[in-house]
């Protein structure tokens, strides 16, 4: 019987082989996506070396590519991943059986320089933290083998511990590191999930990459003799395309940098202008004051003149009597 793999929705991280292997080989298709991030601290970003995983690992920035399964059963035979310590991501809103979710977020320091593109694992990519979903399990031993599909090679991720055995395989750990804004740890994972994950300064994956045990010489054939000269060019190659690629996201980030320059400057310029308008109240509250204060000057004169007035108008009235008395007399 063929193995095919196992039913449900999930996702794995892509891989690159001199085969020209990335997702692995199957009667169906693997959906594909891709997680660009603008990281937080230049240098700070750290692939273990001679890794297998088809991402970009820049100074400024790291990419990641996903291969989904999104149709549970891909085929007639049907069964379920066997037990044993490992994690791959989730896709949908369940795991496969046997599996515990969980998830792990961070702080980037800009969405959207990049899109996000096709089929992604489960999570959050838009509107703040990046979040990702994760299905994990611990029900067997590492050291005890799992079948899967042995003709390609392929990645799982490391629970904790050691990498989980597969059948037929050979296994390399790797790792990918990448810098993010400072975290609780606590606060920004849940459930089960790669281990250490979130650091508080970092978020680190461990992963494990398995090859067919037959795999150099499948994918080389005739070339095995130039094995080395053959992997030296295209590590020379991949150099070149990191080079080229992290020049471009120095662009980018000099160019967001401007851009949040710009966007400061324009939020001081509008404060100032904001005070120069709650100034400019002030300056015509305080006339408004002066004018009432005036106002109320002039009204305190004219009731001074309408007093002076009347205290006459009395005087002349009493005059007047006094003269009606002295012609009576």
């Amino acid at each position: 019987m063929t193995v095919t793999w196992p039913d449900g929705k999930y996702a794995l991280p892509e891989a690159v082989t001199l085969a020209g292997d990335t997702c692995p080989k199957t009667a169906f298709t693997w959906d594909f996506g891709m997680l660009y991030q603008f990281t937080d601290k230049p240098a700070a970003n750290t692939c273990s070396k001679g890794n297998h995983l088809t991402n970009y690992c820049g100074n400024e920035s790291v990419r990641s590519y996903y291969c989904v399964k999104s149709t549970p059963k891909a085929s007639s035979s049907s069964w379920s991943w066997m037990p044993g310590v490992y994690c791959i991501y989730k896709v949908g809103t369940t795991c496969p059986d046997g599996f515990t979710g969980g998830n792990i977020r961070w702080n980037d320091v800009s969405r959207g320089v990049d899109p996000d593109y096709n089929t992604m694992p489960a999570g959050t990519y838009t509107g703040g933290p990046t979040e990702i979903e994760y299905c994990c399990r611990e029900d067997g031993s590492a050291a005890n083998p799992i079948i899967l599909p042995a003709e390609s090679s392929f990645y799982l991720m490391k629970f904790h511990g050691a990498c989980q055995t597969v059948l037929g395989m050979t296994v390399t750990e790797e790792s990918l590191e990448w810098a993010t804004k400072e975290a609780n740890p606590i606060t920004w994972q849940d459930g089960a999930h790669p281990k250490p994950g979130n650091t508080g300064h970092n978020v680190k994956i461990y992963y494990c990459f398995y090859q067919p045990e037959t795999a150099a010489k499948r994918d080389l054939g005739p070339l095995a003799k130039d094995a080395g000269k053959v992997k030296k060019e295209l590590e020379e190659v991949r150099e070149l395309v990191n080079l080229l690629e992290n020049q471009l996201d120095h662009g980018k980030r000099v160019a967001l940098e401007n851009k949040e320059t710009e966007a400061e400057d324009r939020s001081v310029e509008s404060e100032e202008e904001e005070l120069r308008e709650d100034d400019k109240e002030t300056e015509d509250e305080d006339r408004g004051v002066e004018f009432e204060e005036e106002e109320l000057r002039e009204d305190d004169m004219a009731g001074e003149d309408e007093d002076k007035k009347f205290e006459e108008m009395v005087r002349a009235m009493d005059l007047v009597l006094l003269l009606r008395e002295m012609r009576k007399v």
